[in-house]
């Protein structure tokens, strides 16, 4: 895609989603969407087959980030803490500086509403689950993380534990300071319970995650 046609689609996706937060997403119509970002209604068919391809375009942008995430910030560190810790700081001032809590709540509101096949939010190929995944994999593999239950497992419950973060960011209008938030989960709660203490067994490798 070039440099204009990627910006029109940037136009349009933006313009949607500002319409979806001040009217609700299926009170916006798509020639709405084309009126306010000064495109052709087919011009929108050319990026987007529905409005809700708004909402999976806009996960799989922030998905881009963590990707770019997992290959810097996460190189040339060994321990599970600090991985997880790395991950989640990155993440969390992305969606406090870049998203914010408007635009996340229209996306966890068309989440909600979607059918469970169309749920960006939980879909287990989505970078955010893999990277936490492969941390979590390889914790187990050094013993650092339990394997009582699966990288995969672990990392629902890991991420359940951040979404409620997120959600409750959502409810308070952004009123809290969501990096010292997610990091406090990740410190008091996520860590406590999916690592081995310091001289404990780990227990029994697992196969790699598929």
């Amino acid at each position: 895609m070039g440099k204009k046609a990627d910006a029109t689609k940037q136009r349009i996706l933006q313009c949607a989603l500002e319409l979806f937060d001040k009217k609700g997403f299926y009170q916006v119509t798509i020639e709405e969407i084309t009126r306010r970002a000064g495109v052709a209604k087919g011009t929108f068919y050319t990026y987007f087959r529905t409005k809700s391809d708004v909402i999976v375009e806009e996960f799989w942008q922030i998905d881009a980030y963590y990707d770019a995430v997992a290959s810097s910030h996460l190189k040339g560190l060994t321990s599970v803490e600090e991985k997880l810790e790395a991950f989640i700081r990155a993440q969390m001032i992305y969606i406090q500086e870049e998203v914010g809590y408007r635009k996340l709540k229209v996306l966890y509101a068309n989440q909600v509403a979607e059918d469970a096949a169309l749920k960006m939010i939980t879909n287990t190929h989505r970078r955010w689950h893999t990277i936490i995944r492969d941390i979590l994999y390889e914790g187990q593999q050094s013993a650092q993380v339990r394997s009582d239950l699966s990288a995969d497992t672990l990392t629902i419950l890991v991420n359940r534990c951040i979404r409620g973060v997120f959600l409750d960011w959502c409810v308070r209008d952004g009123g809290f300071d969501l990096i010292e938030e997610g990091l406090g989960m990740l410190r008091n709660i996520i860590l406590p319970a999916i690592t081995v203490p310091p001289g404990a067994k780990g227990g029994t490798r697992r196969e790699a995650p598929r």
